[in-house]
C-alpha cells in the first residue's frame, strides 16, 4: 500500500466591503473543488486498472 499526503496553501482574495473593511474571500484562486473531484476520479480509474491486473 501506498499513501501519499500533499499540503496545498491556498491562495485566497482580499477584498472591501461597503464599509470600507477589508476581509479575506475563500474560495477564489488557489486549490478548487473541481480539482479534488478530479484528483479522487483518476485515483479510482487507477485503482481499477490495479483490480485488472490481479
Amino acid at each position: 500500500p501506498t499513501i501519499s499526503i500533499e499540503i496545498i496553501q491556498r491562495v485566497g482574495c482580499m477584498l472591501t466591503d461597503d464599509h470600507g473593511k477589508v476581509y479575506h474571500k475563500s474560495g477564489c484562486g488557489g486549490f478548487g473543488k473541481l480539482s479534488f473531484s478530479e484528483l479522487f476520479k483518476s485515483i479510482e480509474e487507477y485503482e481499477k486498472t490495479l483490480e485488472a491486473h490481479r
